[in-house]
């Protein structure tokens, strides 16, 4: 189960866990060039679809419309009425006259209801989703990308010395893992949970970086064990560990606990385990979504 939201700096999706994600990764790699190449074709038959040739749009190249004989697309009202021209509408009108063609602010105004309508529906369903989840024992992964607050670009830019992200974009993806185990203590089953959401979330992070890379944006992740950069070169001056207190603009709390820190959730608390992804891919682009949301539905 999968909810979703999306905003133009923001991206949510809430998967079962981080075994899920990376089994789904990986999947995604092996067959990801026949599903775009679907995708394409799928796209190209929709655009295609229902249009009339040749198409208004080319200008000199259409068709000319004799019911507008003046210049400027410009016809008397006679020409009009005795060659009506249907659009759709309500079933019970037969004929239409042009006047009655929706105008672009209404077409506008049709695009953003729905768009109201999409995001309601989302927000709703990630709430839906949250209620089952703490009804359910089974791990949840929480995975948020989003754009790096301007304050921290200076500093993360330190981990990857061999890349200025200081010119361009930068996305960071979090993946935070509700654990059975509190981790704000040490025991042997925290330390066994801990070392098997650590190797997942590295596999995971390696082929979403393999396939942002693949479409050409840059990638890279912090490895949880070191805090530090794990695809290209390293600063072994710098580290980002999941306790660092950047991580409170990127929406988390941490807590001292006196003789240690620990990250804390707004729901799930200190049974939490967080990796972090950097790259220049913006939080909205397709690739984004499809690493998220494809296959998840």
């Amino acid at each position: 189960m999968m909810s979703k939201f999306l905003s133009r700096a923001r991206l949510i999706a809430y998967l079962p866990g981080l075994k899920t994600l990376r089994s789904t990764v990986l999947c995604q790699r092996s067959f990801s060039n026949s599903v775009l190449q679907k995708q394409c074709n799928e796209e190209e038959r929709k655009t295609n679809e229902g249009i009339d040739w040749p198409d208004t749009k080319l200008g000199p190249l259409s068709e000319h419309d004799k019911r507008f004989s003046l210049p400027g697309n410009v016809g008397v009202v006679t020409q009009l009425k005795q060659q009506p021209q249907p659009i759709a509408a309500s079933p019970d009108q037969t004929t239409y006259d042009v006047l009655y063609k929706p105008l672009r602010h209404d077409r506008h105004a049709a695009v953003f209801a729905q768009f109201v309508n999409a995001v309601s529906e989302s927000e709703e369903s990630a709430e839906e989703f949250m209620k089952e989840a703490y009804k359910n024992p089974k791990n949840i992964l929480e995975m948020i990308a989003q754009d790096c607050p301007p304050s921290l670009v200076k500093g993360f830019s330190e981990l990857f010395p061999d890349v200025d992200l200081s010119k361009g974009h930068v996305t960071i993806l979090t993946l935070c893992q509700k654990t059975n185990s509190d981790m704000s203590g040490w025991s042997s089953e925290v330390e066994v949970e801990r070392e098997e959401l650590l190797e997942n979330f590295i596999t995971s992070a390696v082929e979403i970086c393999k396939s942002l890379t693949k479409a050409g944006f840059w990638a890279d992740f912090i490895d949880p064990s070191s805090g530090q950069a794990f695809v290209g070169a390293s600063n072994p001056n710098t580290t980002l560990f999941e306790t660092d207190e950047r991580f409170r603009k990127l929406g988390f709390e941490i807590e001292d606990l006196g003789c240690c820190k620990c990250v804390r959730h707004r729901d799930w608390g200190t049974h939490i385990f967080v990796g972090t992804l950097f790259t220049n891919a913006p939080p909205d682009c397709d690739e984004m979504k499809e690493i998220m949301f494809n296959g998840m539905e």
